[in-house]
């Protein structure tokens, strides 16, 4: 799992979009490598994706994406509504 995978997802996003949206679409092309990267034990799910946004963070200049300051309210992957970054993509 690294930024160059990424790109081809946030190219596929809407102008802005959360970290939730990244990762449901990158589950959409990407599930067995999603699933391998899991540990099992309680939080792996907000382990990984927690991974997911620091390098989404990290890699902003060659992902083309910009992260905003203030997190906004997003449905996760279980359904929960939690505390979310949002992104805007620079490339369009």
């Amino acid at each position: 799992m690294e930024a160059i995978d990424f790109k081809p997802i946030v190219k596929t996003l809407p102008k802005e979009f959360t970290s939730h949206m990244f990762i449901k679409a990158y589950i959409r092309e990407n599930e067995a490598e999603y699933i391998s990267k899991l540990r099992p034990k309680k939080g792996g799910f907000r382990e990984l994706n927690s991974y997911i946004g620091q390098l989404l963070e990290r890699e902003q200049s060659f992902l083309e994406i910009c992260k905003g300051k203030d997190p906004v309210k997003d449905e996760n992957l279980k359904g929960y509504i939690s505390d979310n970054a949002k992104w805007t993509r620079i490339d369009i």
